[in-house]
């Protein structure tokens, strides 16, 4: 599965489970965003999400670590000095589980 297909498919799981919950009622807007773009804000959402939900913080690393990968593989040929400054400020962002505790 390509990384496209993989971030659209944890979205539209992400709002149905919302919806289930009763957190959205409608359809999600569009949005019209680059993927590299949709990939940053995911990997950022999955890092938060994991200092909230402790039990679950290791698969969500794993997936946020994931993308980043997949973000590092789309920037580095075309954008090689964005695919720095982004992974700087990815790496400047993570702590160890240990610091939370």
């Amino acid at each position: 599965m390509d990384a496209w297909s993989a971030l659209a498919e944890a979205r539209i799981r992400d709002w149905q489970n919302r919806v289930a919950t009763g957190e959205a009622k409608a359809a999600p807007p569009l949005q019209l965003e680059s993927m590299e773009g949709q990939l940053f804000k995911e990997i950022l959402r999955l890092r938060l999400l994991a200092h909230e939900r402790k039990s679950e913080r290791a698969s969500l690393l794993r997936k946020a670590d994931d993308l980043r990968i997949q973000l590092m593989m789309l920037l580095e040929t075309d954008r090689p000095l964005l695919a720095q400054m982004l992974n700087a400020r990815l790496a400047g962002m993570s702590r160890p589980p240990e610091a939370d505790e």
